[in-house]
């Protein structure tokens, strides 16, 4: 059978008013199974230890974007947490390919998803040796395509967080990890409001980390960037945060348009001052934050730099990620241009 049989053949049997993400393809471990049936074991030392790394992609188009960059991102986090992976480091653009291969149909119809890829040192409770064979799943998540609209078409406002993140002298904020209490516990406060930023908190407010000295570091969903009053691209340190390849994304494409990116610690009140701030992230590439602590940025409204790098993005791209989110569904026309 040819790819394109087998894919029509797929196509043909799923009834899509019933079929979600739950019956779509998913890896675990050298299987194919349904999502549905993805487990973690008791004893892996994902559940007893919370040690478990994490990359997200996503598709545009119905295709895989920067793959290898999330790839290299990957087994970074792997070396630095001393995880044995050479099996799947060998495998897992394959696997990846295969995985959006297998649901092609579902993406077809569906619209364009993201993919989560999983790791764990293992399952002690498995093996007898001293070498742990690593955990590994790979599997499909929706897109929030009506949250992405708003913030496009409105942009987010953004409150700084009581909860301060990991240090670098804990680990590594290289490392993209699920052990992520701290942006939790920004995302979902607990107990009576302080004085740093309850005031100005609204329901849609996206919490940003301080470090314990006072510097912003990031959002639980993005990296942050500031344009200062003189044009220029600001990032928090590179000590202190994730290295996002949507955040290099954006170094790239301003370079080109003649606007350099520096990388240096940053105040809540630096963004309170900012002309603009930007957010971005695998899942929205970029969008913008026009208000940080009550303070409007700018006219409070998504701004000139912020629009001009979308539109540069999606010719780079090749594909129209605002048009795609704008019609809230993700469905039907991918909008290349």
């Amino acid at each position: 059978m040819t790819e394109s049989s087998r894919d029509q053949l797929s196509f043909e049997q799923f009834n899509f008013e019933q079929f979600n993400f739950e019956q779509a393809q998913a890896y675990r471990n050298g299987s194919w199974v349904q999502f549905k049936d993805l487990s973690w074991s008791v004893t892996d030392v994902a559940t007893t230890q919370g040690v478990m790394l994490v990359e997200r992609l996503r598709t545009a188009g119905g295709q895989l974007i920067d793959s290898q960059l999330h790839v290299d991102r990957l087994l970074t986090s792997a070396s630095l947490v001393g995880l044995k992976c050479d099996d799947l480091c060998a495998s897992i653009t394959s696997l990846l390919d295969d995985l959006v291969l297998r649901n092609r149909s579902f993406i077809r119809v569906h619209g364009d998803v993201g993919v989560v890829v999983l790791l764990s040192p293992g399952d002690p409770g498995l093996h007898k040796s001293k070498d742990l064979v690593p955990t590994s799943m790979i599997h499909l998540t929706p897109i929030p395509f009506a949250q992405l609209a708003n913030w496009y078409e409105h942009g987010c406002r953004l409150h700084v967080s009581e909860t301060r993140n990991v240090p670098p002298e804990a680990w590594s904020p290289w490392i993209k990890t699920r052990s992520r209490l701290q942006y939790y516990l920004a995302d979902n406060p607990v107990g009576a409001p302080t004085a740093i930023g309850r005031s100005t908190q609204k329901a849609d407010s996206v919490a940003v980390l301080l470090t314990i000295e006072g510097f912003a570091t990031e959002t639980s969903i993005s990296n942050l960037i500031l344009v200062d009053l003189s044009g220029r691209l600001r990032s928090p340190s590179k000590r202190n945060i994730l290295q996002g390849v949507s955040l290099a994304k954006v170094q790239e494409l301003a370079s080109k348009m003649g606007v350099e990116m520096d990388y240096c610690d940053l105040t809540a009140d630096d963004f309170r001052q900012a002309s603009e701030i930007l957010l971005t992230g695998t899942t929205g590439f970029v969008w913008a934050g026009i208000e940080f602590e009550g303070v409007r940025i700018g006219n409070g409204r998504p701004g000139t730099f912020c629009k001009s790098l979308q539109q540069m993005w999606i010719e780079n791209l090749g594909f129209d990620f605002l048009s795609q989110a704008s019609n809230r569904s993700g469905r039907g026309a991918s909008h290349p241009v």
